[in-house]
């Protein structure tokens, strides 16, 4: 009984987690989705590495293309098969940058599309920098 009331009660500490805390504290300061590289540069300064990736766009793309949509369509009478039109993948540039704050902070990863940051990730403890 103890352990699935403790269970439910991890859920709902990960349901509300405000998107604020996976933001990049720079100093005082914010780093958050949206922001410009300019912003994240003022505020954090120079990142330790940076990468630029092509991404195959949509995500389930594969080299033929990919299925505008997949399964089973429901007509008048039921479900029936039907086969997917493919269509063509394309490729989008993401440049990515790394911030290392030591080894007892972990790195973020920053993901900029277009010059503003759509993603940040929580990588695994920072190095310490020679």
């Amino acid at each position: 009984m103890m352990k699935s009331i403790f269970k439910i009660l991890i859920l709902f500490m990960f349901m509300f987690v405000s998107e604020q805390s996976l933001a990049l504290r720079c100093g005082h300061k914010l780093v958050g989705d949206g922001d410009s590289k300019f912003k994240v540069i003022s505020l954090c300064g120079e990142p330790d590495f940076i990468e630029i990736r092509e991404v195959a766009y949509p995500p389930y793309c594969r080299d033929r293309g990919y299925y505008h949509s997949r399964g089973y369509r429901k007509y008048n009478h039921g479900y029936r098969r039907y086969t997917p039109n493919y269509t063509d993948c394309y490729y989008q540039t993401r440049e990515v940058w790394v911030y290392n704050f030591g080894p007892r902070k972990f790195m973020r990863e920053l993901i900029f599309h277009r010059g503003i940051v759509k993603e940040i990730n929580i990588l695994e403890y920072g190095y310490v920098n020679n």
